[in-house]
C-alpha cells in the first residue's frame, strides 16, 4: 500500500548488497564514506548513445578541450560510445531537476563544433559529483563494495569464492581475501579518477608548444593506464591465502597464512611473461582432435572451476614426454588432491579443477597423450576438449611458449575461477601445488 512502511527481517549467513554509496543499507551498518577532498568540487554528465557525426576519433579514447567545454570520449561496445562531460554548476542543477539527455547531447554537439554530432538513440545518461570523492574506510571495505568497481567485484570476488564455502568446498576464510584483493584496486582507480579529473579542467589552453614540451606525459600515461583498468583487464591481486608468492613476496607473508610458506621454487623463467595475480592473456592454440583454432582463455568457463594448464613443450622429446606423463600419473592418483576434489564435486564444478594440456610436438597423436588429458566417460565416451597444439609455422597458432615466456621445460600455471593466475610451478611441483589447494579446501573423500 502506498505510504506504508514494510519491515522484512532476513535470516542468513552472508548478505549480498547491489546499494549505492547513499543508501539507507550503509547508513544503518554505518559504513560512511570518509571524504577525501582533493579539488574543488566538479559536476559531470555521463551519456552512453550511438553518436552520428563525422569527429575523426569517435571510437579512440580522447580527451577534448575547446570554447565550448571539456569532454572525454570512451568507446564501448555494439557502436556505443561514453562521453564524459565537464558541467557548470547551474547546468547540473537544471539537469538535476529536470533530467533531459538531449541537452547532453546539444551540450557535445557544441563542444564538438565545428564537427557534427547528433545521436539516434541513447542508452544511459547521468549526472554526478566527481569530487569529493568518497571511498569506504579499509576496515569496513569487505561489508561494503565500492563503486565503480561493483559489477567486476561481485563477478570476480564474490560469486566463486561464496560458492566454494557454501557448498562446503573451501574454509570461510576465504571470503575475508576480498579486502585483502579489492582494496589496493580501488584506491588505484580513485587515483586514477582523480588524475583524469585533473587533466580535464586544469588545462584551458592547449598550444603545439605544450605538446612539444611534453606538459601532456602525465595525461598520455594516465590514458594508457586506462586502457587496462576499464576493462579490469590490467588488475594484479597480491599474494594471500588463494594467492601463492613468489620471490620476496612469500617472506613477509608467511605469518599471514598460518606460519606455511608454500611459495613455488624461485624460477621465474618458467614463464616470464606471465605475471601472478593476473588474468593470463589469451593466445591462438589448435585443437588437438580437430586442429581448429582457439582462444586458449576461450576454454575457461566461468563454472567456479579451477584450470590446470600444463604446459608440456615438445613431447616428442622421449626425455620431456616422461616428466609429462609422470605428472600425469602424481595428478590421477586417487590420493592426490586433484582427485580428491574432482570426486567431491557431486554434480558441481564448483571447487573442482580442470586439467588442459598444450604442447609443441609435431607427430604425437592424441591418442598418445596421458589419459588425464583425455578422460572418458561410459555415456559420452572421450573428452576432447582438454588437449591443444601450439604448432610453430601454422598462421593460427605457435606463439602460446614464446608468448607466455616459457622455455622448453614447460610448466604448469594455475588459474583460479576467474582467470586470474594463482600459481606457477614446473612439471614436478605437484607437492607445492597440493600445499596451495591445502590452505583453503575443505575435503571430506
Amino acid at each position: 500500500m502506498q505510504g506504508s512502511v514494510i519491515s522484512t527481517h532476513v535470516r542468513a549467513k552472508y548478505l549480498i548488497g547491489c546499494d549505492g554509496p547513499h543508501s539507507w543499507v550503509r547508513k544503518s551498518l554505518g559504513l560512511a564514506l570518509e571524504k577525501d577532498i582533493v579539488s574543488d568540487e566538479e559536476y559531470w554528465g555521463v551519456v552512453d548513445c550511438l553518436p552520428i557525426t563525422d569527429f575523426p576519433d569517435v571510437r579512440k579514447r580522447c580527451i577534448i578541450k575547446s570554447h565550448g567545454g571539456n569532454i572525454m570520449i570512451i568507446p564501448r561496445e555494439r557502436k556505443v560510445v561514453r562521453f564524459y562531460i565537464q558541467l557548470s554548476a547551474a547546468v547540473a542543477t537544471k539537469l538535476k531537476e529536470n533530467h533531459n539527455p538531449a541537452l547532453l547531447v546539444g551540450l557535445l554537439r557544441g563542444i564538438l563544433h565545428p564537427y557534427t554530432f547528433a545521436s539516434t538513440h541513447i542508452e544511459w545518461s547521468g549526472i554526478y559529483h566527481n569530487l569529493p570523492c568518497g571511498r569506504l574506510p579499509p576496515y569496513a571495505f569487505s561489508k561494503g563494495w565500492p563503486r565503480n568497481e561493483c559489477q567486476h567485484s561481485g563477478f570476480v570476488q564474490s560469486w566463486w569464492k561464496l560458492a566454494l564455502v557454501l557448498k562446503g568446498r573451501a574454509i570461510p576464510r576465504v571470503l575475508e581475501t576480498y579486502q585483502e584483493g579489492r582494496l589496493p584496486v580501488a584506491e588505484r582507480l580513485i587515483a586514477f579518477d582523480r588524475q583524469m579529473c585533473q587533466a580535464v579542467c586544469s588545462m584551458p589552453g592547449i598550444t603545439t608548444l605544450d605538446i612539444s614540451e611534453g606538459k601532456f606525459k602525465q595525461l598520455i600515461s594516465t590514458l594508457a593506464e586506462e586502457n587496462s583498468s576499464a576493462s579490469s583487464l590490467g588488475v594484479t591481486y597480491a599474494p594471500g591465502l588463494i594467492m601463492a608468492s613468489t620471490g620476496t613476496q612469500a617472506a613477509h607473508r608467511t605469518l599471514c597464512l598460518e606460519n606455511q610458506d608454500i611459495s613455488p621454487p624461485r624460477k621465474p623463467y618458467l614463464a616470464q611473461h606471465v605475471i601472478l595475480g593476473r588474468r593470463l592473456p589469451s593466445e591462438l592454440v589448435l585443437s588437438q582432435s580437430d586442429s581448429r583454432p582457439w582462444h586458449l582463455q576461450e576454454q575457461f568457463l566461468s563454472t567456479g572451476q579451477w584450470h590446470l594448464v600444463v604446459f608440456g613443450g615438445d613431447i616428442a622429446s622421449l626425455a620431456q614426454m616422461a616428466r609429462v606423463e609422470h605428472l600425469s600419473t602424481k595428478l590421477s592418483q586417487p590420493s592426490s588432491l586433484i582427485s580428491r576434489l574432482n570426486r567431491a564435486a557431486q554434480g558441481s564444478l564448483v571447487g573442482t579443477v580442470g586439467v588442459y594440456l598444450v604442447h609443441n610436438a609435431e607427430s604425437v597423436e592424441w591418442i598418445e597423450t596421458p589419459t588425464i588429458f583425455r578422460p572418458f566417460n561410459p555415456v559420452t565416451g572421450y573428452d576432447y576438449t582438454k588437449v591443444f597444439v601450439d604448432r610453430q609455422g601454422h598462421q593460427l597458432s605457435g606463439n602460446a611458449h614464446r608468448g607466455y615466456g616459457i622455455g622448453p621445460e614447460g610448466c604448469m600455471i594455475l588459474l583460479r575461477p576467474d582467470q586470474h593466475v594463482a600459481f606457477v610451478g614446473d612439471l614436478e611441483d605437484v607437492g607445492k601445488l597440493e600445499a596451495f589447494f591445502n590452505r583453503f579446501s575443505v575435503l571430506d573423500v
